[in-house]
């Protein structure tokens, strides 16, 4: 009996995303961006909007992680479908070389988003394996 409520706990942490076998915590330091690394981030945020030579970005900053990955947050401002800037939204990319992991930047992402990046200022992020 007591194992399943363990096992039954635990299944239910996990689909509330309280548990995620597919996440890992990692380390995190301050990075310098360099001018490459912010015109491939721009560049990757930009082919997901509507009008990519109209994405806005401001305040980029980035950290490299214990697994040799680079996250970059920032925000971004881009325009919706009527034409008129939606204001900016806080960004989350990351990647490792040229293979991108992760760009979260539209609206259903800035809490979680902006949670993240005040996370790696800390030192840690939590990550997909």
């Amino acid at each position: 009996m007591k194992k399943a409520i363990i096992g039954f706990t635990l299944l239910t942490l996990t689909a509330c995303g309280g548990l995620n076998p597919n996440t890992i915590e990692v380390s995190t330091k301050p990075n310098r961006l360099t001018a490459s690394e912010v015109k491939f981030v721009r560049s990757v945020v930009a082919e997901q909007s509507r009008e990519p030579e109209a994405v806005r970005f401001r305040n980029l900053y980035s950290f490299v992680t214990s697994a040799g990955d680079t996250i970059v947050c920032g925000e971004v401002n881009a325009k919706n479908a009527y034409g008129g800037y939606v204001g900016y939204r806080p960004m989350w990319v990351r990647f490792k070389g040229t293979e991108v992991k992760s760009v979260l930047w539209d609206e259903n992402y800035a809490a979680s988003n902006a949670a993240s990046c005040a996370e790696a200022k800390l030192g840690k992020a939590m990550v997909s394996s």
